[in-house]
């Protein structure tokens, strides 16, 4: 188990971190309270940027362990408030965006749900800012680990099939859109 603290708000939480084969890595966080003791959390699966067009100064994190693409299919989702919210979906994080540790930082596009499968919703800004600090903890924890590099290649070669797979949908519906629009120039004249 590593404690960390976050910056902003400085809270502790503990994490137990499993290394997949994949280079992801999946932090399962517990929350440190003064009269209960630790409380789970959930699992953050970090990752470099797990997005089509991807950006090497980017990190993703994904909210509970399982299917990177489907979030229903995924388990030990975040509970991030004691009162049973849930983060859902995934984040993508540039820490060179980052203001100094004490100002806090926002998430953007976090979205939270009542349930771990539920309806997703803009999450309001007390628990962005929340969040956004134990994500910050755990990315600064992710970017000094002595593999990361080995972590990122790994990983890089796991998306490498699916984002094969993306482009050329992607080529094909430009070429039959192309094609289209050249079929209906074609009888117009």
């Amino acid at each position: 188990m590593i404690e960390l603290t976050t910056p902003a708000l400085h809270r502790t939480i503990v994490v137990t971190e499993t290394v997949n084969e994949n280079g992801a890595v999946t932090y399962s966080a517990k929350r440190r309270t003064k009269n209960d003791g630790d409380l789970p959390m959930g699992d953050f699966v970090v990752t470099p940027d797990s997005r089509l067009i991807s950006n090497p100064r980017v990190v993703s994190i994904q909210f509970g362990s399982g299917s990177r693409t489907d979030r229903m299919d995924r388990t030990n989702i975040p509970n991030i408030d004691p009162q049973g919210i849930y983060a859902v979906g995934e984040v993508h994080i540039n820490p060179g965006e980052w203001p100094a540790p004490e100002k806090g930082w926002f998430l953007r596009d976090l979205e939270v749900s009542l349930t771990p499968t539920g309806e997703a919703v803009p999450a309001p800004d007390q628990l962005r800012e929340r969040l956004g600090d134990i994500l910050r903890a755990i990315v600064q924890h992710w970017m000094e680990r002595d593999d990361q590099p080995m972590l990122s290649a790994a990983w890089a070669n796991e998306l490498r099939p699916w984002r094969i797979k993306q482009l050329g949908e992607k080529l094909a519906a430009l070429e039959l859109e192309d094609q289209l629009s050249t079929d209906g120039d074609a009888s117009e004249e």
